[in-house]
Parts: C-alpha cells; sequence; structure tokens
C-alpha cells in the first residue's frame, strides 16, 4: 500500500507543501543548535583532511588487505606488524576534532604527518605484495618479457589498458 515516486527535490517540497500548507516556514541561517552545540564549518573545513582520510583508508581495506591475505595464501609470509602500524597511524587521526578539522593548525599539520606515514607504508606492502603475488604465476607459457596487469575489483573486466612501460633496449 505505498507508492514511490522517482522525483526530485524541488518537487518533492511541492508535494510537501501541497499534502501539508499548515507546516511552519523558518527562514535565515540555522546554527544555533537547540539541544546541542553545532560546530560552524565543520563539513567542509579542511577537505584536504577528509580526502586524505578516504585516500589511506582505501588503499588499506581495498589493496593492502587483499593482497597481503592472497599473497599469504600463496605461502608468503603475512605482513601483519606493517598492516597493524598502518592501522594505528590511520586511526590516531580519527579523535572527533582532528577528522573533523576543527583543531589547531598544528595538529593538522601532524594529522597529515600520520596519513603519509600510513600511506607510505601501504604503498610499499601493495608494490611488494603484487611482486610476490606475480611470482607465483607461470609465466613460461609464452616467450619474451610478461606484462602482469591487476584487476583489483571483484568482478571481471574487458577493457583495454595503455601503459607506457619502459624498456632497456641495450
Amino acid at each position: 500500500d505505498v507508492e514511490i515516486i522517482h522525483s526530485n527535490l524541488p518537487d518533492y517540497i511541492q508535494r510537501v507543501r501541497a499534502a501539508a500548507p499548515e507546516l511552519p516556514v523558518f527562514e535565515g541561517e540555522f546554527n544555533r543548535g537547540r539541544y546541542t552545540i553545532i560546530l560552524q564549518g565543520v563539513y567542509s573545513a579542511r577537505m584536504y583532511i577528509k580526502q586524505a582520510n578516504e585516500r589511506v583508508t582505501t588503499l588499506l581495506e581495498r589493496y593492502v588487505e587483499p593482497i597481503a591475505a592472497w599473497a599469504s595464501l600463496l605461502g608468503e609470509p603475512y605482513p601483519g606488524a606493517f598492516i597493524w602500524t598502518a592501522w594505528r597511524w590511520l586511526m590516531q587521526n580519527h579523535p572527533h576534532d582532528d577528522i573533523c578539522g576543527c583543531s589547531l593548525d598544528q595538529i593538522h599539520r601532524e594529522n597529515m604527518y600520520r596519513y603519509a606515514q600510513a600511506e607510505q607504508i601501504g604503498t610499499v606492502l601493495v608494490r611488494d605484495g603484487l611482486r610476490q603475488i606475480t611470482h607465483h604465476i607461470d609465466r613460461t607459457a609464452q616467450p619474451g618479457l610478461p606484462v602482469v596487469v591487476f584487476n583489483p575489483l571483484a568482478w571481471e573486466r574487458s577493457e583495454t589498458i595503455e601503459a607506457v612501460l619502459p624498456f632497456d633496449l641495450d
């Protein structure tokens, strides 16, 4: 007994006003909380911190962890201590005022240092893990120098890949 309408915000507002014309209208800037403090500008404050957090979190979740697990299934040592260290650097940036970007400049410089540490560890772990995995691929079927392409997604892909490969022609 529910009707779902795919719409947009202006049409939605028009329908709400037509269905409930007695609703009060509020105007102006809503910057005072009735029951709690509202931190001004927190959603857009220091966007570079939020971007660094997303980049490093994605690196650890979507690349480091799966590649390390895959390599360990092939018999390579699992780099648990390094992964733990990278996560620790990242999580040290997650206290409320840090991730919101509403602390002192010095604190946020330290945030960026911790993101850099976690990202550096993660990047090396991905590189090393992919190298370990490629050593387990049978490359004897084709002569010449093999090129291995990794698909980080959970589904097959068939796009054409363009890459610049440096070769020593001497």
